[in-house]
This record gives structure tokens, C-alpha cells and sequence, in this order.
């Protein structure tokens, strides 16, 4: 009895820790994943598959995983996009992965920093990189006068400049739900008619993203996984379609 006491009372090493958040994190995840439909890039773009493309990606912890760039970049490179807007810059590695496919883009990024407290939350590890180390991938590359970089909140900073006007918006801000809708309602005032959005994250970790992503797909936008990565899409209408001819 004694020796099964010693047992319960030892402490829970890292490890079991550590599995049992992350499988507590993808329980709530799962929740709202599943309803986020999936669909292949080659469904929105029926051309993609005809792409070639070169690519370069320096993966980095809490970084784009390199599979994650790869269909990226495809996408960006089938959109082809003359502006472009990024809310959450990190360390502006998924900002290179875009303009590499688009070098003639114009890139507006926006990141907390650390000049301002995040005013929606964050999620346990999740904190915002520091100031320093934004943007710092394309920092005194030759994509660097392409790029607009611009710091504060996403859920307080003045997008009005940037309405409709942006061919692609990508979402990789912070990760709860507040942010999550927030952001996301913002890229569809940023999003011309007929361009794209990507949101990165949308996946078993973090829970905020799907959540969101449901509760715009509820409202009916129609955002879709894209299979094999951990990103989700939606194509908005172009102005043919919306007027209906």
C-alpha cells in the first residue's frame, strides 16, 4: 500500500503533461474542425495543377510548417496578386513565402509587436513574438520595398485605407476566437471582389480558428479546409458572378 501511495503522490512527468494538453486542446478543436469542409486547390483553381513553381522556406518554430508553405506559395501563385495584406506578420517568413510568387505585389503586414497589449486575449503559449524579431526574414532582402510593415492591434488598428482593395488577404494573427472572428471579418472588408482569403492555423491546436472559421461559413461565407495542410480558403465572388451575368 505504502509503495502505491509513493506512486500517486510522484509528480506527472513533463511529458504526460505536455500529451495531455495537446490532446486536450485537439478534443476542443475537434469539436468545430469537423465541420469545416475540405476541399483541394485544384477545385478553386482548376489550372494550379498545370503551375510550376520555385520556392524557398526557412521553417522556424511557431512558423509555417514547410508543407504548409508549399501549398501557400501554389495558391498565391494562382491568384497572382497585386496587393496584398497580411494580419500577423511573426517573423515575416510566410510574407517571403507569398512574394516570391508574386514579386511585383505591393505587401501590407500588420503586427502586434510589443508596442500594445493584445486587447482580445491569448492562448496559454501563444504570446505575441518580440518587437525585434518581426519581419525580420525579409529585413534587408530585395523584397524589402515591397513591404509596408505596420504595428498594433488587429482588433483596434484602422484597416479604412485598405477596404476592397487587396487581392489576397492572409490571416495568421493570434489564435483565439475573439481574434480569430475579428480578423477574419476584417479580410472580408480588406478582400476586393473576386480575391482571395487564406487562414493559416485552422486546425487541432488551435480551437479559436476553426471556431471562427464556422461561424463565418454559418453566416454564409463559404470557407473550406484546403486538404493537407492546416490552412483554409475562401474565394470571394467576383463582380460577374455577383451581378449575376
Amino acid at each position: 500500500m505504502s509503495s502505491l501511495r509513493k506512486t500517486l503522490a510522484a509528480p506527472v512527468p513533463e511529458a504526460l503533461r505536455r500529451q495531455a494538453w495537446v490532446v486536450s486542446r485537439a478534443t476542443a478543436a475537434g469539436r468545430w474542425l469537423r465541420h469545416v469542409p475540405v476541399v483541394a486547390p485544384k477545385d478553386l483553381f482548376p489550372a494550379v495543377d498545370e503551375l510550376s513553381i520555385t520556392m524557398q522556406h526557412d521553417y522556424e518554430p511557431r512558423g509555417l510548417p514547410y508543407g504548409d508553405a508549399y501549398v501557400l506559395s501554389l495558391v498565391t501563385a494562382a491568384v497572382a496578386p497585386k496587393r496584398i495584406f497580411e494580419i500577423g506578420t511573426g517573423t515575416g517568413r510566410g510574407t517571403l513565402a507569398m512574394l516570391r510568387q508574386a514579386p511585383y505585389a505591393q505587401v501590407d503586414t500588420l503586427d502586434l509587436g510589443t508596442q500594445e497589449a493584445a486587447s482580445l486575449g491569448t492562448e496559454e503559449g501563444d504570446h505575441p513574438i518580440e518587437g525585434g524579431l518581426v519581419g525580420e526574414a525579409w529585413r534587408g532582402t530585395s523584397y524589402e520595398e515591397s513591404i509596408t510593415q505596420h504595428l498594433g492591434d488587429s482588433a483596434a488598428f484602422d484597416f479604412s485605407p485598405f477596404a476592397g482593395q487587396c487581392d489576397l488577404v492572409f490571416v495568421d494573427g493570434a489564435h483565439t476566437f475573439e481574434y480569430a472572428l475579428c480578423d477574419s471579418r476584417t479580410a472580408l472588408r480588406l478582400i476586393r471582389p473576386g480575391g482571395t482569403i487564406i487562414w493559416d492555423d485552422c486546425h487541432l491546436v488551435h480551437a479559436g480558428v476553426p471556431k471562427a472559421l464556422l461561424q463565418l461559413r454559418r453566416e454564409g461565407h463559404d470557407v473550406q479546409r484546403l486538404t493537407g495542410s492546416r490552412l483554409a480558403i475562401l474565394r470571394t465572388p467576383s463582380p460577374t458572378t455577383q451581378g449575376g451575368s
